[in-house]
């Protein structure tokens, strides 16, 4: 999700219907529960910081990061348990 959409304005924008789309293909059955408490968490924001868009610009590609070395991990480990 923050992949996509790094921001909270962002993930507002594109939608429950859209998120869940999106987050259904790697958790089906949270998938509704985690948009919804994303949503629920939006709603309780009240203030916003200077510099929330220029975080936009780099959470997705810490998102993109951090996918990365979980991916490395995980063939690490099959690597491993091979051995």
């Amino acid at each position: 999700m923050l992949q996509q959409f790094g921001s909270p304005a962002q993930l507002r924008k594109a939608g429950r219907r859209r998120l869940v789309n999106l987050i259904r293909a790697k958790a089906p059955r949270m998938a509704e529960r985690l948009v919804d408490d994303t949503f629920t968490a939006l709603d309780e924001q009240t203030v916003v910081v200077p510099g929330t868009d220029a975080a936009a610009l780099i959470v997705p590609s810490l998102a993109d990061q951090l996918k990365s070395v979980l991916d490395q991990r995980k063939l690490l480990a099959t690597r491993i348990e091979e051995l």
